[in-house]
């Protein structure tokens, strides 16, 4: 296998699992949520750059979930996106 091919794969799946634990973070954020603890805290200061548009949405709208894995979805699209360009310009010579 091709070596770009490798690190697109490698840096697919960094990205995937990433954009998860942000997706379990903001589930879990509210204090009436089954996950919810302190540990909640440090997940979101570290996927913040990702979750920042979820976190707003549900601190507006505590109640509903759909929304979020929405949001998340196309969030991860984005930054799938971004990883296959960085990718391409700077790994493909």
């Amino acid at each position: 296998m091709n070596k770009i091919i490798k690190k697109r794969i490698i840096l697919a799946f960094i990205i995937l699992i990433y954009n998860i634990i942000g997706l379990f973070t903001v589930c879990s954020i509210m204090g009436s949520d089954l996950y919810s603890g302190d540990w909640t805290i440090w997940m979101s200061l570290l996927t913040f750059p990702i979750i920042i548009i979820s976190f707003v949405y549900r601190y507006m709208q505590p109640n509903t979930l759909y929304p979020v894995f929405i949001i998340q979805f196309f969030i991860l699209l984005l930054t799938l996106y971004l990883g296959n360009y960085i990718t391409k310009k700077y790994f493909s010579k």
